[in-house]
């Protein structure tokens, strides 16, 4: 397994080492049926890794969970992933792709994943995580999370239904993130998808969501559903 290493700004008014740290899905704004385990508590005063799952050479994808420490709400999560081989040179590097929920609290977890730039990656390789965010509350427009009610699983795949319990109509990209777990709680896989529909949803409408899994193992999954208003997203530096 892979050691996580992480790279983060701490602003001069957190207070993370007073931040109790939070269950995966707390909020309960995702769905779906795995039993995750506990995680550690991050590192203090950024937002940090505290899972690395398997890479996936043939989707070039890398899961990861991460932990919020800062003082603030945090949206828009983005970063990069670099692959670092055993004498420590970095080799190739990924972004973070989608990213649930999309409001993680102090102390919250979230869930991502990573698109490497190449499918071979070594077997004993290190991954340097980086992130940007931007604080809730700052921005007119900006990344809200819809609850998801319901998930099932047919063969070969996912489908459920999330509904809009914000006060806002959500109007952008709705963003799907699956993710895939051992029927234990450890970290498989995950990829993003859209929604079915492509239209404005009012507050307390709901939208659905199918997709495939390609051939994946997913004996047991969590999945979040994300979206915005038209409006670009300014980050924290």
């Amino acid at each position: 397994m892979p050691i996580p290493t992480t790279s983060a700004t701490a602003t001069e008014d957190d207070t993370s080492d007073k931040n109790a740290p939070l269950a995966l899905n707390a909020e309960g704004k995702l769905g779906g049926d795995a039993t995750v385990t506990d995680f550690g508590p991050g590192e203090p005063g950024v937002v940090s890794t505290v899972d690395v799952g398997t890479y996936d050479a043939e989707s070039r994808s890398l899961p990861f969970v991460f932990r919020n420490n800062t003082s603030e709400t945090i949206t828009s999560v983005a970063g990069a992933t670099v692959v670092h081989d055993a004498e420590g040179t970095a080799i190739v590097w990924g972004q973070f792709r989608t990213t649930n929920p999309a409001q993680i609290p102090p102390g919250g977890l979230g869930l991502s994943y990573s698109e490497i730039e190449q499918d071979e990656v070594p077997a004993n390789a290190d991954f340097e995580f980086s992130f940007r965010t931007a604080p809730v509350g700052s921005y007119e427009h900006e990344l809200q999370d819809l609850s998801v009610t319901d998930v099932s699983g047919p063969e070969g795949g996912i489908a459920g239904t999330a509904i809009n319990q914000t006060d806002e109509t959500l109007n952008d990209y709705f963003k799907v993130g699956v993710y895939c777990f051992t029927e234990s709680g450890a970290l498989l896989s995950a990829f993003q998808t859209e929604a079915n529909e492509v239209a404005d949803v009012e507050p307390g409408e709901s939208l659905s969501f199918s997709a495939n899994y390609d051939g994946d193992e997913c004996p047991a999954s969590l999945v979040g559903v994300a979206a915005s208003t038209h409006s670009p997203i300014t980050y924290r530096p």
